[in-house]
């Protein structure tokens, strides 16, 4: 399953902590094992991503201004399930 969403408008100078849940598609009986945070292009910097519980968090920095990047986040469940969400930034000036 894949899904996409617009995150609140970003400046380029801007640096934001952002994180998503999986909590309610996990359940009880799933963990996230591993995850991925990776942006559509170097412009935009995502680091400091972290799995605590169900939720992935990540920073964010930078981004090429007039344009809306994409992150996708992905992660791999203990029994091998695999999902993957969308955040797309407009990068503004703010």
């Amino acid at each position: 399953m894949s899904t996409s969403f617009t995150a609140p408008i970003k400046d380029p100078a801007s640096i934001l902590d952002h994180a998503m849940s999986w909590t309610a598609w996990l359940g009880d009986d799933l963990s996230i094992a591993s995850h991925q945070v990776l942006a559509d292009s170097n412009a935009l910097i995502i680091s400091q991503s972290q799995v605590q519980g169900g939720e992935v968090s990540w920073r964010v920095a930078g981004g090429e201004l007039g344009r809306d990047h994409t992150v996708t986040v992905e992660i791999t469940t203990d029994n091998g399930q695999v999902d993957q969400r969308s955040v797309t930034y407009p990068i503004r000036q703010r």
